[in-house]
């Protein structure tokens, strides 16, 4: 097995030494904090270096520095390596960097440290000791010649590139997940990698990739008082999503700018049309005294040519058949002519012509006759093209003295785009309501749609004795595994087949709909058989059951179904699920791929489990819980290292076992408070003996935490805080999780994990080998070591299947650089198999059953008085495993 390379970084500044693994592909070096490696001197550049990782070929990863920022400028005080001034150096093993003068760093490469010893050695202030004392791994051989030819070399100064420009880059999977940012995009986005897809720049772009199957697009995105033009290509051949960001808020700013000055010409263009009213007002007046106000008539005839002329609203004067006497330019444009002659010329007849409804000029004539005025009258008309654009019409009737009508004149704007916006809004607004009670991914009623038609029923069978209604409730069978080994978008696409079936095989009055994840719900309106249900569940058994053919795939799934007839269960409509759902779980609990109709037996087994629920709760207020301690020993010697803290309920009717009460505890969430009592007893407890006992400070106490735990986002500072509250350094606690937690909520799972590695504390993966996480699961987490399931060890005896199953989980646990704890010892047969598979850590009845807080004391005392812990007798390995 290869032997895993580590390089390292020991740097002495004005804060002494202290050694940085170098694990990432770039690091910048300098004064500011803002640097991956921060110098602690007022001789450093604010940035000093750039540490770049070079891919080799045959060969480990080089690290070449470079001297100065990533635009290029030099530092102030320059850089050396191995006492030459230089601008650009490739690291070897033992070479010694100065940066401005007084700021020493040396570089090493080893084989020689496992990664437990390097996690503990990274602890101390100096490693460089003993890194000089370990040799050069034979890998590390590389000549200046293999350097300068390597293509590895040249593609590497190609992908520096996106580290040297000053416009964000980043990069995420389809999981959603970030795998590169450049540095531009680090300091842009500081928060990014704690917001992940919540963070505006990368919110929405999967289902954008995922529906719409796009390749390359740009959005618009603010972030804070910014505005970002984001330019994305989705890379199939990687499954990637590249965005390139540039900030354009100045841009916006302009166009909002622009916006302001259309505005207010808008404003005086109605202005203008004001003026225009008043002026021909005005012009009425003076043709009526045309001899005496001749020379102010000219004045007022040119100002209003001035603003026929050029303003942006349609003016016209028709006569009352429909033949223009004169338009304005504007006009022209708007119905798509060359000039307002051409118009007069062309439209002859508006009614055949230009009203794409000819009754609209009926209209207009009989409005015009009974009010002498119309406002916002709309139509469509056709442009000389032969296009169809919307206008509103303002116009009046212009009369004599007499009172005979002479003309109709009036003012066209085109609102084609107003009309456009106002029909997208309505499609927006329907599209809403479409949403709100449908599933966005089947096209199914959602749960809300569901529960109001289920009303409605219950409402119907009130008022009529004999309208009888059933409710089905459907669970897919084996989804998640679908969902894990296929990946989300061929689960997404089965749900959408299924959703088919399923209409298919009910009623047009039925109801089937989508209450979330492969959760379905059936309402059968109406039925004159109370057979009917169990025919319906046959018959979405029957369709189920035939293969599904998906992009390549084919496959198979059942569904366990769960069924309520309202003549046999009352209540309103949460109820009445409630009560298909409990069916359902019946009919799943009898290993799937069926239905139960519900009956009263059940429903007291639900009742109960509620008391249950009750009690639990009572519990926690009375303080009924204990925590008890199993010890963890060394195999080679038979020492205690640690202990396993397990909760026990002492009820005033006896002892429950944990089995019975953590399910529920987890399904109704008590499990967090009674997670946080347990982490605080087992602290406390750890924190007194270790003070009372001072050779046992290096005891740890390992501590199970729950799936619902995991996801709870104050969860780390909870336990930061009772460390603090315990004074238990972060070492002395190790936490435990199931495989189950690795497969839920994977992302922020993760995060939670990382930053709880980042205290100091250990994390194990329970009951490795029952469940279904794989290897990407070990590498995505930051576990350290695994715990082989009890049921292992108890059958290595019985057959090699087993004795294999732990050598394998063994094997790979040391080739990820983890320990291994085998639970469930009870006999020495076991203890020697595991001896010799180099098993180092176990637990079981073999070396003690759980013991409660004083007897695990005094067996801490008798540890650490001198004596050293024996496996006990034969007899105590009669006893149960604990959970």
């Amino acid at each position: 097995m290869q032997q895993q390379i580590h390089q390292l970084l020991v740097i002495e500044d004005q804060l002494g030494k202290r050694t940085v693994t170098l694990e990432a592909a770039t690091y910048s070096i300098g004064r500011d904090p803002a640097n991956s490696i921060v110098l602690y001197s007022n001789l450093i550049s604010r940035q000093h270096a750039i540490l770049l990782r070079v891919p080799m070929p045959d060969a480990i990863d080089l690290f070449r520095i470079i001297d100065g920022n990533l635009q290029g400028k030099r530092s102030t005080n320059g850089l050396t390596a191995n006492g030459h001034r230089c601008f650009s150096h490739d690291l070897r093993h033992g070479d010694l960097l100065v940066f401005g003068g007084n700021v020493k760093a040396r570089y090493y490469t080893t084989t020689e440290l496992s990664d437990v010893e390097l996690l503990t050695s990274c602890q101390v202030e100096d490693l460089s000791g003993y890194l000089e004392s370990l040799s050069d791994p034979p890998t590390l051989a590389i000549s200046d010649g293999e350097l300068d030819n390597s293509p590895e070399a040249a593609l590497m100064r190609l992908a520096s590139f996106p580290e040297l420009i000053s416009n964000p880059i980043l990069e995420i999977d389809l999981t959603g997940t970030i795998t590169y940012l450049n540095p531009a995009a680090i300091v842009q986005f500081p928060d990014i990698r704690v917001a992940k897809l919540e963070h505006p720049i990368l919110a929405g772009l999967l289902p954008k990739v995922q529906q719409g199957q796009e390749k390359f697009f740009t959005r618009e995105v603010k972030v804070a008082n910014q505005v970002f033009e984001q330019s994305l290509h989705y890379i199939c051949e990687s499954d990637l999503i590249r965005s390139y960001v540039t900030d354009v808020t100045e841009r916006k700013q302009a166009e909002v700018a622009l916006q302001q000055a259309h505005d207010e010409l808008e404003l005086k263009v109605e202005k203008r049309t004001a003026q225009l009213r008043k002026a021909n007002e005005q012009l009425q007046q003076e043709i009526t005294e045309h001899r005496r106000v001749e020379e102010a008539l000219q004045q007022a005839e040119a100002k209003y040519r001035n603003i026929f002329e050029n303003t942006i609203e349609g003016i016209f004067q028709t006569t009352p058949d429909g033949r223009y006497l004169s338009a304005n330019p504007a006009l022209a444009r708007i119905y798509g002519y060359e000039s307002p002659e051409e118009l007069i010329q062309s439209l002859t007849d508006v009614v055949q012509q230009l009203y794409v409804e000819p009754h609209r000029r009926d209209e207009f004539v009989h409005l015009m006759q009974e009010h002498n005025t119309v406002s916002e009258f709309e139509s469509q008309v056709y442009r000389k093209d032969g296009s169809i654009i919307w206008v509103s019409e303002n116009a009046r009737s212009v009369r004599d003295r007499n009172d005979q009508l002479l003309y109709y004149e009036g003012t066209i704007e085109d609102i084609t785009l107003a009309k456009r916006l106002e029909a997208e809004r309505q499609q927006a607004e329907e599209q809403l309501r479409h949403n709100a009670f449908h599933d966005a991914l089947t096209g199914l009623p959602n749960r809300a749609l569901f529960m109001d038609r289920l009303f409605q029923a219950i409402k119907q069978a009130k008022r009529q004795q004999d309208y009888v209604f059933a409710v089905l409730f459907l669970d897919l069978d084996r989804f998640k595994i679908i969902n894990d080994s296929l990946g989300h978008l061929m689960g997404d696409e089965l749900l959408i087949a299924i959703a088919r079936r399923l209409e298919q095989c009910l009623r047009t009055e039925d109801t089937v709909a989508r209450l979330g994840g492969d959760e379905f719900a059936i309402l059968l309106s109406a039925i004159k058989d109370v057979d009917y249900p169990i025919c319906i569940a046959q018959r979405i058994e029957q369709e189920l059951a035939l293969p599904f053919n998906l992009k390549g795939h084919e496959i198979f799934t059942s569904a366990s179904i769960g069924i309520v007839i309202s003549s046999e269960a009352q209540g309103w409509a949460d109820d009445l699920l409630q009560t298909a759902d409990i069916a359902m779980y019946h009919a799943k609990s009898l290993g799937g791929g069926g239905y139960q109709v519900f009956d009263t037996t059940r429903h007291s087994k639900a009742v109960t489990r509620l008391q249950r629920e009750t009690d639990l709760r009572r519990a926690i207020e009375d303080q009924e819980f204990q925590v008890y301690y199993q010890p963890i020993v060394l195999l080679t010697t038979g020492s205690i290292v640690g202990f396993e803290a397990l909760l026990r309920w002492q009820c005033p009717s006896g002892l429950i076992s944990a089995t019975e009460f953590i399910p529920i505890a987890e399904e109704t969430g008590l499990i967090i408070p009674i997670g946080r009592w347990v982490l605080q007893e087992a602290c406390r407890q750890m924190r007194a003996w270790q003070e009372k006992f001072a050779t046992s400070s290096r005891l740890f106490v390992s501590v199970n935490l729950s799936l619902k735990q995991c996801t709870q986002p104050e969860l780390v500072d909870q336990i930061s805080q009772i460390l603090a509250e315990t004074n238990l350094d972060p070492q002395s606690l190790s936490l435990e999780i199931t495989e189950n937690v690795l497969l839920e909520n994977t992302e922020p799972v993760a995060a939670v994990l990382w930053q709880l590695k980042a205290l100091g504390i250990s994390l194990y993966l329970d009951d490795f080998g029952t469940g279904y996480s794989s290897l990407d699961h070990l590498h995505q987490f930051p576990i350290n070591v695994l715990k082989i399931d009890g049921s292992f060890i108890n059958r290595m005896g019985c057959g090699n299947q087993s004795l294999e199953i732990a050598r394998t989980i063994i094997l790979l646990a040391r080739a990820l650089g983890m320990n291994v704890i085998a639970e469930g010892i009870e006999t020495l047969d076991q203890l020697a198999q595991l001896s010799a598979l180099s098993c180092k850590y176990g637990q079981g009845n073999l070396f003690s059953k759980p013991l409660d807080a004083a007897t695990a004391g005094a067996l801490v005392a008798e540890k650490f008085a001198g004596n050293t812990y024996a496996p006990c007798t034969m007899s105590d390995s009669s006893q149960t495993r604990d959970y």
